[in-house]
C-alpha cells in the first residue's frame, strides 16, 4: 500500500504498473474498436512504463553500489568490504531482485516492439498485449515481496536512526567472478524468451483463424528468430558460467550433478535448441513445422518459468533453491498456464489445418531428419523433466521421500544422446545432391557406434557405475544400456567432424557471399563445439584419478606419496586411469612448499603471517620420541606458570596437554600469553640447584617474545593457504596455491587448479587440523579443458549466426 513512508523504489514500481495498466487498456480498447483516440497515447505510455521499470532496477543496483544497509535486501546480500562487481551482483542474489530485473527486461522487450517498424500492425499489437501482461505479472510478484523494504519496516523494534555497520553478505561460495555473472546471463536468457512466446501465441491464434497469415508468418519469424538466438546464447553462457563456478569453487571437482535446479535450467535450453531449428526451417517453407515451431517456442518460455518454479517454490530439494514470501504459487500458476495455452492452440490449429500430401515420399529427407532430431530432443527433455519432477510428486502424494540418482539420468539419457549426435552428423552432411552418400555414411557410422559400444578395455569404460544400478534383477534393457562403453561416443564425434568438412566443401564456393560463409562457419563451429563438449564430459568424468594424502607442517619440502582414493564423480563413474588401486600403489607424490595465513580486514591493509613461529610443545615431544634432535629450537606455547629467581626466570609452557619448562634470563612474563622462545637448547635430565629440582626435559633460551596477531576487531575474512607441487615420479606435473577462506557467515574452499591442454591437476584443501595436519585430495582430470574450449566454439558459432542473418541486418 502507498503511504508517506513508501520507499522511492516501490513508488517507481507503482508508477510503472499504473502506466502499464493504462497502456494495456489502450491496446485492448483498440482491439475492440473502442475509444480509438485513446490509443494514440499508447506508444508514450509504453515508453514511460518500460523506462520507469528499468530505472527502478538501476536504483536498486545503486543501493547495492553505495552499500545502503537501511534496505533489508541490500543488508541480506551485500557487504561494504566487497569489490564493486560483487556488490552489484548482490542485486540478483535473491528472489526480489531477480523478479524486478526480469520485469525490467520484459519492459525492454515491450519497448523494442513499440519502436519496431511493424509496431502499428495488428500482429505486433496483439503480441504487445501479452508482453505487457507478463511485465505486469512480474511487477506484481515483485510488489508481493519488494526488494525496497527497509529494515525498519520489517523490524519495528529497531531504533529509527539505526543503520547496520555492515551487511550479512553473500554465501562465501558465491564470491566468485563466474557466479557474479551467472544470474545476469541466466535472466537475460530467460527474459529473451518472452517476446517469441507472445508472438508464438498470436501466430497460432491468427493462423488457425485464417487471419493475416502472410503478415503473421513474416513478422513473427523475422522478430522471433533473433530473440531466440540471443536467448539461446545467454542460456548457454549461463550454464557454462555455472559449470565453471561449480568446478572451481564447490571443491568436488565436478561441473554437473543433475541437481534439480541445474537440470531445470537445461530444459528451456533444450527447447530453445529445438525451437530455433524448426523456426529456421519454417522461415524457408511456411508449410513446414508451422505448428511444431510456435509450440516449441512457447514451451521454451514455459520451461523458463518451470525452472524459476524449481528454484523458488520450495517444492524441490536443491542446494541452489531458495524461497521468499508467497511468490511460489504464482510462479506455478504461470508455468502451468504458459504450457497449457500454446498446447491447446496448437491442437486446435492442427485439427483445423487441411492435410497436404507430402511432396516427397522418400524416408531420408531434410524434413524427416529434423523431425527425428526434434523427437530425440523431446525425449531427453522428458527424461530430465521426469527425473526432477517425479520425487516431489511422490512426496506430496505419499509423504515418502524418493530420490532420483545421477545414475538414472546417465542410464536413460546417454543412448538418446548418442542417437542425437548421429542425427547431428546426418543433418550437417545431408544435401539433396549427395543423398545416397549421406545415407551410407550415416549407416556406416551407426554400425561403428554399435561396435564401439561393446568394446570395453576395462570396467572404467562403463558409461555409468554399473554395479550401483544394474543387477540381475533388473530388466535386460538396464543391463544392455548400463554396460555401454564410453568408446561409443567416438564414432559419432568423428562423424560430426567429417560432416562439417563435407558441408563446408559442398556449400561454400569462392563466389559465396561473405555473410553466408560466416553463417555456415557459425553452424559448423556450434556443432564442433558439441563434439568437444561431449568428449570432454564423458572422458573427464569417467577417467578422473583420485588420490588422498595427509601432509604436515613439519614436512615442508618432503615428497609425500599420495594413495588412490575411490570417490564417485558427479557424472556417475570413478576413473582410476594409471593407478594400480588394487595393489595400493601410486606413482604420484606431493610436496608442501609453504603454508601461511592471511587476515583481511576488508581494507587495503592485509595482515599476512605464518602460523605462530616454530613448533608446538607437543610437536617437540613427538620429535624426541622419534629420536630426532636439533641443535636449536623455536618453540611456542601458552604460559601457565612462572617462577622468578634472582638471575633467571623459569616458565612453564603448555600445548595440547603437554608441558615444557623454559629457562630464560630474568624477565616479567605474564601468565596466559602465547610465548615463542628462540635459539633454545634442549637439555635432558637437567637439575636446578637453586630449585632443587630435576627436569626430565628443559630448554634454555636467550631470546623470547609474546606472539601477537595485532588484530583490529573482527576480520572480514581469514585465509589458510598452502603452496604445493604434485609429482609423477620425479617429474613435476602441477602445482600452485590452494586456500580455505573463512568469513563471518561461512567457509569457501578455493582449490588449486593447474591447467594443461590434456589434463587438470586439481587439489582440494580443507584446512589445517590438530597438530599441523593437512588432509588433501588430488584429482587428475583428463580432457576437462576440451569442455571449455567446446563452449567457446559453441558461443562463437551462435554469435556468427546472429550477425550473419541477412534479414535481420536489412531490417536494422
Amino acid at each position: 500500500m502507498l503511504n508517506l513512508t513508501t520507499p522511492i523504489g516501490d513508488l517507481l514500481l507503482y508508477i510503472s504498473v499504473i502506466l502499464a495498466v493504462v497502456a494495456l487498456a489502450g491496446l485492448i480498447c483498440e482491439q475492440l474498436n473502442f475509444l480509438l483516440k485513446f490509443s494514440n497515447y499508447v506508444k508514450w505510455l509504453i515508453r514511460g512504463f518500460s523506462t520507469v521499470l528499468f530505472l527502478d532496477f538501476i536504483l536498486l543496483s545503486y543501493y547495492f553500489a553505495v552499500s545502503d544497509f537501511s534496505l533489508n535486501y541490500v543488508w541480506a546480500f551485500s557487504s561494504k568490504y566487497y569489490p564493486l562487481y560483487y556488490r552489484l551482483s548482490g542485486a540478483l542474489a535473491g528472489q526480489q531482485g531477480t523478479l524486478l530485473f526480469w520485469a525490467a527486461l520484459i519492459g525492454i522487450g515491450s519497448l523494442w516492439l513499440n519502436e519496431t517498424k511493424d509496431s502499428t500492425s495488428d500482429f505486433v499489437k496483439k503480441t504487445q498485449i501479452i508482453v505487457i501482461f507478463l511485465a505486469l505479472y512480474f511487477s506484481f510478484l515483485t510488489l508481493l515481496d519488494s526488494p525496497f523494504k527497509t529494515i525498519h519496516q520489517l523490524y519495528l523494534e529497531l531504533p529509527k536512526d539505526f543503520i547496520p555497520e555492515d551487511g550479512n553478505g553473500l554465501n562465501p561460495l558465491l564470491l566468485d567472478p563466474w557466479m557474479a555473472t551467472h544470474p545476469l546471463t541466466t535472466f537475460l536468457g530467460y527474459a529473451g524468451t518472452t517476446v517469441p512466446f507472445a508472438g508464438a501465441l498470436v501466430y497460432l491464434y491468427l493462423t488457425f483463424r485464417g487471419k493475416n497469415e502472410e503478415v503473421a508468418h513474416r513478422i513473427w519469424i523475422e522478430k522471433g528468430i533473433q530473440w531466440l538466438r540471443v536467448s539461446w546464447l545467454f542460456s548457454t553462457l549461463s550454464m557454462a558460467f555455472g559449470g565453471i563456478w561449480a568446478y572451481k569453487t564447490l571443491g568436488w571437482g565436478g561441473f554437473w550433478a543433475w541437481d534439480p535446479v541445474e537440470t531445470a535450467m537445461l530444459l528451456p535450453w533444450l527447447m530453445l535448441t529445438g525451437a530455433i531449428h524448426t523456426v529456421v526451417e519454417l522461415r524457408r517453407n511456411k508449410e513446414r513445422y508451422n505448428i511444431l515451431a510456435p509450440v516449441l517456442v512457447s514451451f521454451s518460455f514455459s520451461f523458463v518459468v518451470y525452472a524459476t518454479m524449481v528454484t523458488r517454490s520450495g517444492i524441490f530439494e536443491s542446494v541452489h533453491s531458495f524461497i521468499s514470501g508467497n511468490v511460489g504459487k504464482f510462479i506455478i500458476i504461470l508455468a502451468v498456464g504458459s504450457f497449457i495455452l500454446p498446447l491447446v492452440l496448437g491442437i486446435i490449429k492442427y485439427l483445423k489445418t487441411e492435410k497436404i500430401e507430402k511432396e516427397e515420399n522418400r524416408i531420408l529427407n531434410r524434413t524427416n531428419i529434423f523431425y527425428a532430431a526434434i523427437l530425440v530432443i523431446l525425449i531427453i527433455t522428458f527424461i530430465s523433466f521426469f527425473g526432477i519432477t517425479y520425487p516431489p510428486i511422490i512426496k506430496s502424494l505419499t509423504t515418502k521421500k524418493y530420490a532420483v540418482t545421477v545414475q538414472f539420468f546417465n542410464l536413460w539419457i546417454f543412448p538418446f544422446f548418442i542417437i542425437m549426435l548421429l542425427l547431428v552428423g546426418l543433418g550437417l552432411h545431408y544435401h539433396e545432391s549427395i543423398r545416397r552418400r549421406a545415407m551410407l555414411a550415416f549407416i556406416g557410422f551407426s554400425v561403428f557406434t554399435l561396435i564401439a559400444g561393446i568394446i570395453k578395455p576395462n570396467e572404467n569404460f562403463n558409461i555409468i557405475d554399473y554395479t550401483a544400478i544394474v543387477s540381475s534383477s533388473k530388466p535386460l534393457l538396464y543391463r544392455v544400456i548400463g554396460s555401454t562403453s564410453a568408446l561409443s561416443i567416438i564414432p559419432p564425434s568423428i562423424y560430426i567432424f567429417f560432416a562439417a568438412i563435407e558441408r563446408w566443401r559442398l556449400r561454400i564456393s569462392e563466389g559465396s557471399r561473405k555473410k553466408y560463409k560466416i553463417k555456415e562457419l557459425g553452424i559448423i563451429s556450434i556443432h564442433l563445439g558439441v563434439v568437444l563438449i561431449s568428449l570432454g564430459i564423458v572422458f573427464s568424468s569417467l577417467f578422473t584419478s583420485n588420490f588422498s594424502a595427509t601432509l604436515s607442517l613439519n614436512n615442508k619440502g618432503q615428497l609425500i606419496s599420495i594413495e588412490p582414493a575411490k570417490v564417485h564423480e558427479g557424472f556417475g563413474r570413478l576413473g582410476t586411469w594409471g593407478v594400480h588401486s588394487g595393489e595400493g600403489w601410486s606413482p604420484y607424490s606431493i610436496m608442501l612448499l609453504d603454508y601461511k595465513e592471511i587476515v583481511d580486514y576488508g581494507s587495503e591493509e592485509k595482515i599476512e603471517y605464518y602460523s605462530p613461529p616454530g613448533i608446538s610443545v607437543s610437536e617437540l615431544y613427538n620429535e624426541i620420541a622419534q629420536g630426532s634432535y636439533r641443535d636449536s629450537y623455536t618453540i611456542r606455547g601458552i604460559v601457565e606458570e612462572v617462577i622468578q629467581l634472582e638471575h633467571n626466570t623459569y616458565i612453564k609452557l603448555v600445548g595440547d596437554n603437554k608441558t615444557l619448562w623454559v629457562a630464560v634470563n630474568k624477565a616479567n612474563v605474564p601468565r596466559g600469553i602465547e610465548l615463542v622462545v628462540y635459539d633454545a637448547t634442549l637439555l635432558l635430565n637437567f637439575t636446578s640447584q637453586t630449585l632443587n629440582k630435576t627436569f626430565d626435559i628443559i630448554v634454555l633460551s636467550p631470546r623470547f617474545e609474546e606472539f601477537q596477531q595485532n588484530l583490529k576487531g573482527s576480520p572480514y575474512k581469514t585465509i589458510q593457504q598452502i603452496k604445493i607441487d604434485v609429482y609423477k615420479g620425479y617429474n613435476r606435473i602441477g602445482g600452485g596455491v590452494a586456500k580455505v577462506e573463512t568469513y563471518k557467515n561461512g567457509i569457501a574452499r578455493r582449490p588449486l587448479i593447474d591447467r594443461s591442454l590434456l589434463r587438470d591437476v586439481f587439489v582440494i584443501f580443507d584446512g589445517v587440523y590438530g597438530e599441523g595436519e593437512i588432509p588433501i585430495t588430488v584429482k587428475l582430470k583428463p580432457l576437462i579443458n576440451e569442455i571449455w574450449l567446446g563452449i567457446i566454439f559453441f558461443i562463437l558459432g551462435i554469435i556468427m549466426t546472429i550477425l550473419s542473418d541477412t534479414k535481420y541486418i536489412k531490417e536494422k
